[in-house]
């Protein structure tokens, strides 16, 4: 998740791509719990128009990243993601 969070991007520019990936607001369909003072990037998948998370919070969870479809930012500020909050996704595929 580093990668496509920090590295991807610049890499992209330098080969006169675009660094931004495709991304979109979705309802959750999990809850979660994150660090209210943190931007914390979760794996996830859109199932039936709704995100739920894949794996647990940790970023060296290789499976888990191998299994989702999309990347799900919790925002700043956030220290529980309900069920129905609206959260934005990164697509990874």
């Amino acid at each position: 998740m580093s990668f496509e969070v920090f590295l991807r991007p610049v890499l992209a520019r330098a080969a006169g791509l675009p660094d931004a990936r495709p991304s979109v607001d979705v309802p959750c369909a999990d809850s979660a719990s994150s660090p209210a003072g943190k931007h914390q990037v979760r794996r996830g998948t859109i199932v039936d128009g709704r995100v739920q998370f894949v794996g647990g919070p940790s970023s060296h969870l290789l499976w888990h990243y191998a299994e989702a479809t999309h990347l799900v930012h919790v925002p700043v500020g956030t220290s529980q993601v309900d069920p129905g909050d609206v959260l934005t996704v990164w697509s990874i595929r």
